[in-house]
């Protein structure tokens, strides 16, 4: 019986040490319920003090964003995502990030001039419409494409990203495209610690490491 107890605590203990360290979305940028834009966000998404509901709703969710198809997803507003520049976005998660990314959260189904809007184009979390200097999105991971002399000696297998780097399908139907969630997750990654990996990468970027799991460097 000793023996046993002992074996139960053992157990107990490890499997308590084994729990990972989760991120959450509370109380990060991504969460309008607090900080100092908190009112005028809200007075767009209509949240009230719900977190997931400037995104997602339980009830009467959007089937589609623009001419995008968001079923599945229980998405709560179109906040647009039209007249991108520079790139060419078909991956749905790009779409969605530069619903608000482009500088301006508005619900593109209200067309009243006076309707509220959230506009931030001044700061550095804002891309504008106009993709031509960031990184490239929404196109296939370069190790796919043979017919470049460099895409597997200049870009790593992803049979080793091991969970750190995520390809997406397209609306096209292509595969293994690279997406603003490749190095981002919008909910939050925590590190080792348990603290939230900052600007929402999904691994710390401390030595370019998330650059490195892509770029043979």
């Amino acid at each position: 019986m000793k023996k046993l107890f002992v074996l139960f605590v053992a157990m107990a203990l490890v499997a308590a040490f084994a729990v990972p360290c989760l991120a959450t979305i509370v109380g990060t940028k991504h969460d309008f319920t607090v900080g100092t834009d908190s009112t005028a966000i809200k007075a767009v998404t209509n949240q009230g003090d719900e977190i997931c509901k400037a995104c997602h709703v339980p009830h009467n969710a959007i089937a589609t964003s623009g001419t995008y198809d968001v079923s599945g997803i229980l998405w709560a507003k179109d906040y647009g995502a039209a007249n991108i520049t520079g790139q060419t976005l078909k991956v749905r998660n790009s779409i969605l990030c530069m619903g608000c990314h482009d500088g301006v959260i508005a619900d593109a189904a209200n067309t009243d001039p006076a309707a509220p809007k959230f506009d931030f184009t001044t700061r550095t979390t804002a891309l504008g419409t106009d993709l031509t200097n960031d990184h490239p999105v929404d196109v296939v991971y370069t190790w796919y494409d043979t017919t470049k002399s460099y895409a597997q000696t200049a870009f790593k297998d992803p049979a080793t990203f091991a969970g750190k780097i995520r390809l997406y399908t397209g609306t096209d139907a292509s595969t293994n495209n690279v997406a603003c969630q490749s190095c981002h997750d919008v909910h939050g990654k925590a590190d080792s610690t348990g603290a939230n990996i900052p600007k929402f990468l999904r691994i710390n970027n401390s030595a370019s490491a998330l650059c490195l799991t892509c770029h043979n460097k």
